[in-house]
């Protein structure tokens, strides 16, 4: 006989996610514990199969360096254009570059 599938609220899921990160177990042992399949717990920390794009564990997080001028700029056509603050691989201009 196959299980029925359990639903978590987003605060269910937020809640254990916490116990999860402040509990130091193994993501088996924790699962265990819980009575949840370790692909949930996977599932959640990675952040598939949400259908709310936004997460309470996430958050946009902004950065701020010391270099003032971008070292290259490309420009493409249509108005875009990428800056690099520090020297791009080669291998990843050239992939940058080639039409694909």
């Amino acid at each position: 006989m196959k299980r029925k599938r359990r639903k978590f609220s987003p605060q269910e899921r937020a809640g254990m996610l916490s116990r999860y990160k402040e509990s130091g177990k193994s993501p088996q042992e924790f699962c265990q514990q819980e009575g949840i399949h370790t692909s949930t717990l996977g599932n959640w920390l990675g952040g598939r199969g949400r259908k709310n794009k936004t997460s309470p564990l996430s958050a946009f997080v902004s950065m701020e360096f010391p270099v003032t001028e971008p070292l290259m700029q490309i420009n493409f056509p249509g108005g875009r254009s990428v800056l690099f603050y520090a020297e791009p691989r080669t291998e990843f201009l050239k992939s940058l570059l080639t039409d694909q």
